[in-house]
């Protein structure tokens, strides 16, 4: 068996592992998108304003130094700290990565905000695109390493 051979070969028995992987990647690329538009553009995943904070509430924000423009979901930065990968599950037909609160307390949180604010971890439609973008091209590289390996 030739090289070229042998590196597709170990291609084609890694797929589920490198899918995997690369999901998990762009996923928390995903989350890392929403949190920036949340946070420094105040904008849901429809690019509608999140709204603004109670006025005790933005006093309370004023006094600590924070931004009162629009709700940023951010006052320790615990709940998006908090806010990571939470399961994967990957069949021969699909992979899916689950981004939700790590604990309880925050997915709590994540889900309170949902329901009263916005879908705090949807994606926007542009979001969505540099994600996929992001797979492509990562899943595009690691075949082209996988079969470049040993050859040249």
């Amino acid at each position: 068996m030739n090289q070229f051979d042998l590196n597709l070969q170990n291609l084609i028995n890694d797929i589920p592992l490198i899918v995997g992987d690369i999901a998990l990647t762009v996923g928390l690329d995903g989350k890392a998108l929403i949190q920036q538009r949340v946070q420094e553009k105040g904008l849901d995943s429809n690019g509608n304003s999140t709204g603004s904070y109670s006025d005790p509430y933005a006093k309370r924000r004023a006094n600590k130094g924070r931004q009162t423009k629009y709700v940023d979901l951010t006052d320790t930065g615990e709940m998006w700290r908090s806010t990571g990968f939470k399961e994967k599950r990957q069949d021969s037909r699909e992979t899916v990565i689950t981004i939700a609160g790590r604990d309880q307390f925050t997915q709590d949180k994540i889900n309170w905000n949902s329901e009263k604010k916005f879908e705090v971890l949807k994606l926007s439609k542009e979001e969505e695109q540099i994600v996929s973008d992001n797979f492509d091209v990562l899943m595009t590289n690691t075949i082209i390493e996988y079969l470049e390996r040993g050859i040249k």
